[in-house]
């Protein structure tokens, strides 16, 4: 569980949240939690400039492990930080555009986060995607901190979402 302290730091908060019924993260098709199940998921908070190329991750990032159960949901906490040091690179920018998105795997290997949207997961039944369908992380803005309004919350929800047929 990210620590209550943090949320005094300027900073990007918030949650990723998914129904029971859609089970647990898994990459071994159901056999297995992820043992880091929130971990299965990333997000990243990325400074958008008008030339691609300068876009750069910015606030040090931080998830809990394990989710809560919530109201028939689990829900993992996250936070992008300061940390107090002016020079840090990482700090988070004022009054610039800030895209906070979320997708499946912090894995290098592309076809293991590829798992996470379509397989099965752990939980009665080893729930997948109907087919046809697969996970996504719903929920992607963009923000802005200023002085003013030094915390932002992002909240994201995992749901099943039909895939794109191409013509």
């Amino acid at each position: 569980m990210l620590s209550q302290k943090m949320n005094q730091f300027p900073g990007i908060y918030g949650h990723i949240r998914w129904r029971k019924d859609l089970g647990l993260p898994s990459t071994d098709s159901g056999r297995t939690p992820d043992p880091i199940n929130c971990g299965a998921i990333r997000v990243r908070a990325i400074l958008v400039t008008r030339d691609s190329a300068q876009e750069r991750d910015v606030g040090h990032y931080g998830i809990q492990d394990a989710p809560k159960e919530e109201n028939g949901y689990y829900v993992c906490s996250y936070s992008f930080t300061d940390r107090g040091n002016p020079n840090d690179q990482l700090n988070l920018p004022r009054h610039r555009p800030i895209l906070v998105s979320a997708r499946f795997g912090s894995f290098a290997d592309e076809a293991l986060n590829e798992t996470l949207a379509l397989q099965p997961w752990f939980g009665p039944g080893n729930p997948q995607p109907p087919s046809g369908s697969r996970r996504v992380v719903d929920g992607s803005r963009q923000v802005e901190i200023t002085d003013d309004q030094p915390h932002v919350n992002v909240e994201f929800e995992i749901v099943y979402r039909p895939t794109r047929m191409r013509p």
